[in-house]
C-alpha cells in the first residue's frame, strides 16, 4: 500500500486540536498516512515559537483575498500529491470554506472535537462536500445525526487515545496520607471548562475540613480571574497556580496527583482526562451523557458530578478524599478504562483503516464550487447568540449539557 497524505488545516497551539496532530502524526506514520499540519499562517508570526521546529508543520504565506489563497492551497495540495485533506469546523473562515471548492483529486473530511453549535452548524453546511464526518465522541456523532439531520453512513465516531506507556508505574506514585492532591489542566476559560467552578468548590471543601490541595495547570483568557477568586474564596493557600507547563513537567504533575477534576460545561473526549486517568489519577468529571460519562465507564472508572454545580464536585471528592481504599481502587479502575478503550494505538489504527476507506470509497460529494463565485457561508458568520451574556449562556449550558442538544454557541 503506498503511503497517504494527508493535510491538516490547523494552526500550531496549545490546546487539544494541535494535540491531536502531535499524538497522531508518529503513530500514522507508522501505518501508511503521512499526516500533516498545514498551518495557514506564516512562519514569521512563530518566531522564537516551539512550534516552528515541528515535526511535520507546514507554514504557508498566503494572500489575504481568500479567493486567491483558497486557489494557493488547492494549487499546493495538488502539486504536492495530497490525497486528503481535513478541516475543523469553524476554525478560520479560509480552511472551514476550503471543503466547498476543493477538486475532486482531493478527498475532504472533517474533525469534530467540540459539542457546540459553533462546530455543528458549519458541519452541517459542509456536509454534501464531505466524504467523512469524524466525532471524537458519541454525544458529538448523536447531536450530529439526530439534531442536525447528517447521514449516519457520513459520520464515524472515532474517540480520542493517548499513550499509557509512560505512566505504568504511576500508581505507586500516589499520596498514602497527609493531603489529597488535586489537579485540573487545561485552559483557563470559564465558557467551556467551567473553571470558575473551581473556587466554591474548594470553599465548600474547606468548610467541610476536607484535607485536599488543589494545583492549577494551564493559562487562558480567564487566569487573573480565577486567581482573584480564589482569593476572595479565601483558599489561595490550598491552591497552586502553576501556569503553562512543559508535557514533561506536566506528565510529573499528572503522576503524583490523586484525584483529576474536570469541571468542563460541555466536552467532546478531553486529552487531559484521558492522560490523567492513564497516570492513574481519579477522575472527578462533568456527567456529560455520551462524553465524560463514557470515559468514566458510567462512574466505575471515576466519578460524575452534575454540570454546573460546585457543591456536587465538592461531594464527590470530600467522599474519594476521606476514602483513601475506595480512591486507590478507582485510581486502578481509571488506568485500566484507558488501557481497554482509550489507547493512542487504538486511535491511530482507526484513523488509518478510516482514511484508507475515504480514499478508496466512490466519492458522493457534490461538484466542486467555482472559485470566480466564491462567498462566505452564512453558517461561518456570527449570529444573535453573539449578544447573550455570558452568564446567560453558562445557566443554558449548564441545564441542558449533560443530556440535551447544545443550542447555544
Amino acid at each position: 500500500m503506498s503511503m497517504i497524505k494527508v493535510a491538516y488545516f490547523c494552526e500550531p497551539q496549545i490546546g487539544g486540536t494541535f494535540t491531536y496532530f502531535q499524538l497522531l502524526r508518529p503513530v500514522l506514520l507508522q501505518r501508511g498516512i503521512d499526516f500533516r499540519c498545514i498551518s495557514p499562517v506564516s512562519a514569521e508570526r512563530y518566531v522564537g515559537s516551539p512550534f516552528l521546529q515541528e515535526p511535520g508543520v507546514e507554514f504557508i504565506t498566503l494572500s489575504d483575498d481568500l479567493p486567491s489563497a483558497t486557489l494557493q492551497i488547492i494549487e499546493r495540495l495538488e502539486r504536492e500529491d495530497y490525497q486528503l485533506a481535513m478541516v475543523l469546523p469553524g476554525a478560520t473562515l479560509l480552511s472551514s470554506s476550503l471543503p466547498f471548492y476543493l477538486p475532486r483529486s482531493v478527498r475532504c473530511v472533517i474533525h469534530v472535537p467540540m459539542m457546540t453549535r459553533g462546530a455543528y452548524v458549519p458541519t452541517h453546511a459542509l456536509a454534501p462536500y464531505l466524504n467523512r464526518v469524524y466525532a471524537v465522541s458519541d454525544r458529538i456523532g448523536d447531536d450530529l445525526t439526530r439534531n442536525y439531520h447528517l447521514s449516519r453512513d457520513l459520520v464515524q465516531v472515532i474517540y480520542h487515545g493517548v499513550d499509557p506507556a509512560p505512566f505504568s508505574d504511576a500508581l505507586k506514585c500516589k499520596s498514602k496520607d497527609g493531603p489529597v492532591r488535586l489537579l485540573y489542566a487545561g485552559r483557563l476559560y470559564d465558557v467551556d471548562k467551567g473553571v470558575f467552578l473551581l473556587p466554591p468548590m474548594m470553599k465548600s471543601l474547606r468548610r467541610s475540613g476536607a484535607n485536599v490541595h488543589l494545583s492549577i495547570a494551564g493559562g487562558g483568557p480567564d487566569a487573573a480571574v480565577l486567581a482573584l477568586r480564589f482569593e476572595k474564596a479565601g483558599v489561595k493557600e490550598n491552591v497552586s497556580l502553576l501556569g503553562p507547563l512543559s508535557s514533561r513537567s506536566l506528565s510529573e504533575e499528572y503522576r503524583k496527583s490523586d484525584i483529576f477534576v474536570f469541571p468542563s460545561r460541555f466536552e467532546g473526549c478531553g486529552f487531559a482526562a484521558l492522560e490523567a486517568m492513564a497516570a492513574s489519577c481519579a477522575p472527578v468529571m462533568a456527567d456529560i451523557r455520551g462524553s465524560l460519562r463514557v470515559l468514566a465507564a458510567d462512574g466505575t472508572a471515576g466519578r460524575l458530578a452534575r454540570v454546573g454545580d460546585a457543591e456536587d464536585f465538592a461531594r464527590a471528592i470530600r467522599e474519594l478524599a476521606a476514602d483513601r481504599v475506595e480512591l486507590s481502587r478507582l485510581q486502578a479502575a481509571a488506568r485500566q478504562r484507558v488501557l481497554e478503550r482509550f489507547t493512542l494505538d487504538r486511535m491511530a489504527d482507526e484513523t488509518a483503516r478510516s482514511f484508507q476507506s475515504v480514499c478508496e470509497t466512490p466519492d458522493r460529494r457534490l461538484p466542486p464550487r467555482p472559485l470566480d463565485q466564491y462567498e462566505i457561508s452564512s453558517a461561518f458568520k456570527p449570529t444573535w447568540r453573539t449578544l447573550v451574556p455570558r452568564p446567560i449562556k453558562n445557566w443554558i449550558r449548564n441545564t441542558n449539557g449533560a443530556n440535551g442538544a447544545l443550542h447555544i454557541g
